[in-house]
């Protein structure tokens, strides 16, 4: 297997075609004034231009100079609700 590297343009085109194969994308999204890991339903659902700083007891987003869409740190919620489902 081989590494791909997609362009920015091609990213929504991702999302719409796992979505349309079945797939529920989970990305980093903002809620409740946090960056967590949701369901996206297109690019516009990313944290874009948006980071987090985390200090001792507190938690707040700041709007970053650039458009980045991973320009966070680990969010509040873990992907253990994601990768290991309560049966």
């Amino acid at each position: 297997m081989s590494a791909k590297v997609l362009s920015l343009d091609q990213f929504p085109s991702l999302i719409e075609e796992l979505r349309s194969s079945g797939y529920v994308v989970i990305g980093p999204t903002i809620g409740e004034e946090v960056i967590v890991n949701d369901e996206i339903t297109s690019v516009e659902d990313l944290p874009i231009g948006w980071t987090d700083r985390q200090e001792a007891g507190s938690y707040e987003l700041i709007r970053r100079s650039d458009d980045a869409f991973f320009g966070y740190a680990v969010g509040p919620r873990t992907w253990k609700q994601y990768l290991f489902p309560v049966k």
